[in-house]
């Protein structure tokens, strides 16, 4: 998708930003955060490729337990949101 956004022989400056947003229910990354957010970087150098390509990964296991949610806090709206549990249905 990323490739194919720029018509042929045009400058790459002239791509837009590609945003991938995972949202996930494991554990994949070693440690507590709940977000994490990766650029790609050369590997010895650790220069950025590029300022258009950004990957997200929100780890669902890895939400704090909500105790009150602040509905003026964006951060816990969302939270919320995916620490919402499901209801039974009337069938079951």
């Amino acid at each position: 998708m990323f490739s194919f956004a720029l018509p042929r022989c045009e400058n790459c400056k002239g791509l837009l930003e590609t945003i991938s947003i995972s949202i996930i229910n494991f554990a994949l990354f070693d440690c507590e955060a709940v977000h994490s957010e990766f650029a790609l970087p050369e590997v010895n150098r650790h220069e950025k490729l590029s300022d258009k390509q950004v990957y997200h990964f929100f780890e669902l296991t890895k939400l704090p337990i909500l105790t009150a949610i602040d509905s003026t806090n964006e951060k816990d709206l969302w939270l919320a949101l995916f620490n919402a549990k499901q209801k039974k249905s009337r069938n079951n």
